[in-house]
């Protein structure tokens, strides 16, 4: 498989993941590849509601002889983790939803992380 190929079925997946999640929790609370800065994306898909907010981190790794990779897992938890540092010390931030509108989240209000990565 070509590295395209291999980065197609990732953006692929972090696709369906968006939908998923905009289909759960409305359009307005998701944001596939929320960027905080200029090329520094925060995860893969952000979900926020209220004082909720969801990362995903979807990793599309290749298997070696049927088996992964356990610094492939790591990695992706640790994106986890990084992501929910930054999230919490951003302030208020604007993002754009699954829907196209941009919308400003006060990350101070934040209580709660959930922390998913999906391999």
């Amino acid at each position: 498989m070509t590295e395209n190929a291999f980065n197609a079925k990732g953006d692929a997946a972090e696709q369906l993941i968006a939908a998923l999640c905009k289909d759960a929790f409305f359009e307005d609370f998701c944001f596939m590849n929320p960027y905080y800065a200029k090329g520094k994306e925060l995860c893969d898909v952000l979900v926020v509601l209220g004082e909720v907010a969801i990362i995903w981190q979807i990793k599309n790794i290749k298997l070696k002889d049927g088996m992964f990779n356990a610094s492939d897992v790591n990695k992706a938890i640790k994106q986890c983790r990084g992501a929910r540092r930054k999230l919490l010390q951003l302030g208020t931030v604007d993002f754009t939803n699954t829907s196209g509108k941009t919308k400003t989240i006060d990350t101070t209000k934040i209580q709660e992380v959930f922390m998913i990565a999906a391999i």
